[in-house]
């Protein structure tokens, strides 16, 4: 929680020293945060995420972030982002997709090995895909800032590793065991822009 509290502070430092040099053309900076709840076929998790992008005309705005992903295994997703307002005014209908790498970060419970007495040191963790696609619709004041609130689809894939002892009847050997992970989620997000 805190890596995201730096995280936010620091996106927001970011945000307005770009905002003091914002040029006199139509790109505009762009910071947002967001909450978002996940559910999949094994459980319900959040995810708390903060991206920083350019708006250009006709509604697009590109962009990067990240988060911090709380499904399952927690992990820090990285990506860039594509959004399209459509219409105009406070309130809008928008699409958005990203699309990125997820950086393994297990908690110690999920590095210790349960599995049995047969297994060696603790779990390894691989980088993995992140990508999201949705709708959204913004709830904005005059000066288009306000919340946001989104429905989408997100999938984030990860590598799990370990060594295992195994008896064949006559001596021990040790085989590294990997399982890939898909997690096929859908979202419900609520974000602010600043």
């Amino acid at each position: 929680m805190n890596r995201f509290l730096c995280l936010m502070a620091c996106v927001v430092q970011l945000q307005s020293g770009l905002q003091a040099q914002e040029q006199t053309d139509a790109k505009k900076i762009q910071v947002t945060g967001g909450v978002s709840l996940m559910n999949g076929t094994s459980q319900v998790g959040a995810q708390l995420s903060a991206q920083v992008g350019v708006a250009f005309s006709k509604g697009w705005t590109a962009g990067m972030g990240s988060a911090i992903d709380y499904y399952y295994f927690r992990s820090v997703p990285v990506f860039a982002e594509v959004k399209k307002y459509f219409g105009n005014g406070p309130r809008r209908l928008f699409a958005f997709a990203a699309t990125g790498v997820n950086i393994a970060w297990p908690t110690d419970e999920d590095q210790m090995n349960t599995s049995g007495w047969n297994i060696i040191g603790k779990n390894d963790f691989d980088l993995g895909m992140y990508a999201d696609i949705g709708i959204g619709y913004t709830l904005y004041n005059r000066h288009q800032r306000g919340l946001f609130t989104g429905l989408g689809y997100s999938v984030k894939t990860m590598s799990e590793s370990h060594t295992e002892q195994i008896w064949n009847g006559l001596t021990t050997n040790q085989a590294q065991r990997k399982t890939d992970y898909t997690f096929n989620r859908v979202l419900i997000r609520i974000g602010y822009k600043f």
